[in-house]
C-alpha cells in the first residue's frame, strides 16, 4: 500500500559503523565492497556493510530489508570483527550519532570474534524500548548465537518491522525531529504507521498460536479508522482545490473514488458502533469483537488502497515544481488577503457575543484565533519553500511547503467564512423561530378550537405556552437553536395529544411537515458539529467521529422514513440528535485534552526556526496530525500510509534513545 518511503528507519550495525539517514526517496544502495578495517564507530555510507566478511552476497537480504520498508522501516547492518573492547551498546550508539541518525533510525551493531553486539534506537522511531529487547532476545541472538550472520540480518529485519506493525500506536504522536525527518510527512511529524493489515505483522488471518492480542487489534483498528478519516476528508479538500484548478470534468475519478472509499468508511465507522453498543450492553464476547475488528480493519485498508492507487495520477495533475516560485508568490499574497479579513472577523465576533449567548457561539469560538495562527504558519512555510529555492537544494520540499501553505490558508478562510456565515446561520434559527412559533401557535388555537380538555392535551397545552413564552423571548437575543428545539419538541407533543381529536390524514401530513422541519433543523446541527470537527480534527478521536458518522446515518434514514412513518423519523432524529450532541461533546473534550497536555508547544522549525509557525492552530486543524501519508503530511490526495518525498531541513539528530546487547 504504501508507495512513498517510509519516514521510519532501523539501522543494524553488526560489528561495523553508522549508515546514512533515510531520507532520500529510494533506500540506500547495499554494498559488497568492505570499508576500510577499523574498530572505531563509524560514518556508515550503506545500507548493508560487511568489514567482517561473514555475509556473502549481499543481495540475497533484499527482499527482507524491502520487508522492513514495506513495514516502515529502514534498516542498515553493519558486520565488524571487533569493537575494540568498547560495549556493544555504546559502539552502537556512537556509530549512530557519528552517521548523523536520528528520528526514525535504530542501529543494531555486532562484532563477530568479540561475540558482542548492540543496539540503538531513536526515542522517537516508533519502538519501544521493550520492542527492541524483544527483538534483540527472540531474533537477534539466537540466529547470531548459531553463526547463523545472515539469518541475523533476516531476523532483525522481519523482528523489527512486526514490532512496529504490531504494536499500537497511540492517539497523539511525537514529533520526528522537525527540522530534519524526510518527507513532507517527515517534514511535519513522526509517520504515524498504518495499522490497516501490513503484511508482515500479526493481524487479519493470524493462525490460533500467534493470534494478536485483541486488545492490540481494537486498537489497530481504532488508528486504522482515524487514520482513514483524516485520509478522506484532507483528500476532500485537496479535490475541491483540484476542481477549482482543473474543472469537474479532469478530476471526475477522483470524485468516484472519494465516494467509493467513504461508502467503506460509513461501513467501517457502522461496525465500530455496533462493536461499542454491544460492549455498553456487556453483550461483546472475543470472537466477535475480534471479527469486527479485523472487518474495520480490511475495509479501512481497502478504501485505503482505492486511495492510493489514484495518488501517482493525482500528484502529477497537480504537480507544482514546474511552477511553484509562482506558486509561492501567489500563496503569499493569497495570505495577505486572508489576513486582512482577520479583523473583520474580529468584530463579527464580537457583535454576535453581544447578541447571543455563549451557548449559541460554541462552533465558532475559537475560530478567529485558529485563524491567525494558520496565516502565520502559511507565511512561514511560503517563507521555507523560498529558501529552499534560493539555495537550490530541495525543489520538492519547496513544493512540500507550497502544499501544506495553501492547506492552511484554506483552513484559515474555513474557520473565517464559519464566523461570516454565523450571522447567517442565526437568522436562519429565527426565520426557523417566527414559523415555529406560528405553527404552534395554530395548534394552541385548534386545541382551544377543538375543546380538547383530557390530561394529556392539558399538560401539552401547558407545556406549548411555555415554549411559546420562550421563543418569543429568543427573538430578542437569546439562543434561538434552543429555543427552536423546544417549539419542535412541544408541537410534536401537543400534536400527539390532539391526534385523536382530528382525522387521521391530516395527523399524518401535520406528522410529516413536522418531522421534516426537524429533518432540517438536525441537519443544519450536524453539519455545524461536523465543520467543528473538521476545523480541529487534529484533536479529535475515533470515538467522536465514529457518533457523528452513525448520526448522519440515523439522519439519511429519517428523511427515508417521514412519508411513510413519521414516528420512527421522528424516533431516529432523536437518536441522530443525540449522537451528534454526543460527538460534539467528545470532540470538545479532546480538543481541552489537547490544548490542557500543551501539545501546542513544539519546538524546532521548518528547516531551523520556526518564525511565525504556529504548531498549535496547524496540528489542531489536523495539517500536522494523522491525516494522509500516515499523518505525515498536512492535506492531500492518498490513502493514510503515502506521503511525499523531500522535505524541511537537514537529517539526523533530535530526541532521546536506547539501546542494549550484550554476549551471544
Amino acid at each position: 500500500m504504501r508507495r512513498w518511503p517510509a519516514a521510519a528507519a532501523v539501522m543494524i550495525a553488526l560489528g561495523a559503523g553508522p549508515a546514512c539517514a533515510a531520507a532520500a526517496a529510494a533506500p540506500p544502495p547495499v554494498s559488497a565492497a568492505p570499508a576500510a578495517p577499523t574498530t572505531e564507530p563509524m560514518d556508515l555510507r550503506e545500507q548493508v556493510t560487511d568489514e567482517a566478511g561473514v555475509l556473502g552476497d549481499l543481495g540475497q537480504y533484499d527482499e527482507a530489508l524491502q520487508r522492513a520498508r514495506d513495514a516502515g522501516i529502514q534498516l542498515f547492518v553493519v558486520y565488524v570483527d571487533s569493537f575494540d573492547g568498547t560495549e556493544g551498546s555504546a559502539w552502537a550508539q556512537r556509530t549512530y550519532e557519528r552517521s548523523g541518525m536520528g528520528g526514525d533510525d535504530v542501529l543494531l551493531a555486532v562484532a563477530v570474534e568479540d561475540r558482542r553486539y548492540g543496539t540503538w534506537a531513536s526515542e522517537e522511531s516508533g519502538l519501544s524500548e521493550s520492542d527492541d529487547q524483544q527483538v534483540r532476545s527472540q531474533d537477534i541472538e539466537p540466529a547470531l548465537g548459531r553463526d547463523d550472520w545472515g539469518g541475523a540480518v533476516v531476523a532483525a529485519a522481519d523482528g523489527y518491522a512486526d514490532a512496529l506493525t504490531g504494536s499500537s500506536i497511540p492517539g497523539w504522536l511525537p514529533f520526528a525531529g522537525i527540522a530534519g525527518a524526510a518527507g513532507v510527512g517527515g517534514l511535519l511529524l513522526s509517520r504515524r504507521r498504518s495499522r490497516t493489515g501490513a503484511t508482515g505483522g500479526p493481524g487479519v488471518g493470524a493462525p490460533p498460536e500467534q493470534a494478536e492480542p485483541l486488545e492490540s487489534v481494537r486498537s489497530r483498528a481504532g488508528t486504522a479508522l482515524v487514520d482513514l478519516d483524516n485520509a478522506l476528508r484532507a483528500s476532500a479538500e485537496e479535490l475541491t482545490f483540484a476542481q477549482a484548478q482543473f474543472g469537474t470534468q479532469a478530476t471526475l475519478r477522483f470524485e468516484q473514488t472519494l465516494a467509493a472509499a467513504r461508502a467503506q468508511a460509513s461501513e467501517a465507522f457502522g461496525v465500530q458502533r455496533e462493536l461499542d453498543d454491544a460492549q455498553r450492553q456487556g453483550a461483546l464476547d472475543p470472537a466477535r469483537a475480534r471479527a469486527g475488528y479485523e472487518r474495520i480493519l480490511a475495509l479501512a485498508a481497502d478504501a485505503d488502497a482505492r486511495l492510493d492507487a489514484e495518488e501517482e495520477e493525482f500528484v502529477r495533475l497537480r504537480d507544482l515544481q514546474s511552477r511553484v516560485p509562482e506558486v509561492l508568490a501567489d500563496l503569499d499574497v493569497r495570505a495577505g488577503e486572508v489576513e486582512q479579513r482577520i479583523p473583520v472577523a474580529e468584530q463579527e465576533l464580537a457583535g454576535l457575543r453581544a447578541t447571543h449567548p455563549p451557548e449559541a457561539l460554541v462552533s465558532v469560538g475559537h475560530d478567529v484565533e485558529q485563524a491567525r495562527g494558520l496565516v502565520a504558519s502559511a507565511r512561514e512555510l511560503v517563507a521555507t519553500g523560498r529558501e529552499h529555492l534560493a539555495q537550490g537544494d530541495n525543489r520538492p520540499a519547496a513544493v512540500a511547503a507550497a502544499r501544506a501553505a495553501e492547506d492552511a490558508l484554506g483552513q484559515a478562510v474555513a474557520a473565517l467564512d464559519a464566523v461570516s456565515g454565523a450571522q447567517g446561520v442565526l437568522a436562519d434559527a429565527a426565520g426557523h423561530l417566527d414559523r415555529a412559533l406560528a405553527s404552534i401557535t395554530s395548534d394552541v388555537a385548534d386545541a382551544e378550537r377543538l375543546g380538547a380538555n383530557d390530561q394529556l392535551t392539558t399538560t401539552a397545552l401547558a407545556a406549548a405556552r411555555t415554549a411559546i413564552d420562550d421563543g418569543v423571548r429568543a427573538r430578542s437575543g437569546g439562543d434561538p437553536l434552543a429555543a427552536l428545539s423546544a417549539l419542535t419538541s412541544a408541537e410534536r407533543d401537543l400534536d400527539a395529544a390532539l391526534a385523536p381529536h382530528r382525522e387521521a390524514d391530516e395527523v399524518r401530513r401535520r406528522a410529516a411537515d413536522l418531522v421534516a422541519r426537524r429533518a432540517q433543523t438536525v441537519r443544519a446541527r450536524l453539519d455545524s458539529i461536523q465543520a467543528t470537527i473538521s476545523r480541529t480534527r487534529g484533536a479529535v478521536s475515533v470515538e467522536a467521529r465514529t457518533d457523528i458518522d452513525q448520526a448522519y446515518q440515523l439522519l439519511a434514514q429519517a428523511e427515508q422514513a417521514t412519508a411513510t412513518d413519521a414516528g420512527r423519523a421522528d424516533d431516529l432524529l432523536g437518536q441522530a440528535e443525540g449522537l451528534g450532541e454526543r460527538a460534539l461533546s467528545t470532540a470538545r473534550s479532546d480538543v481541552d485534552d489537547w490544548r490542557s497536555g500543551g501539545r501546542g508547544g513544539y519546538g524546532g522549525g521548518f528547516g531551523g526556526g520556526s518564525r511565525g509557525l504556529d504548531p498549535t492552530s496547524i496540528i489542531l486543524g489536523g495539517i500536522l496530525s494523522g491525516g494522509f501519508g500516515g499523518g505525515s503530511r498536512g492535506g492531500g490526495w492518498g490513502g493514510s500510509s503515502g506521503g511525499f518525498g523531500g522535505g524541511f531541513g537537514g537529517g539526523g539528530g533530535g530526541g532521546g534513545g536506547f539501546g542494549g546487547g550484550g554476549r551471544f
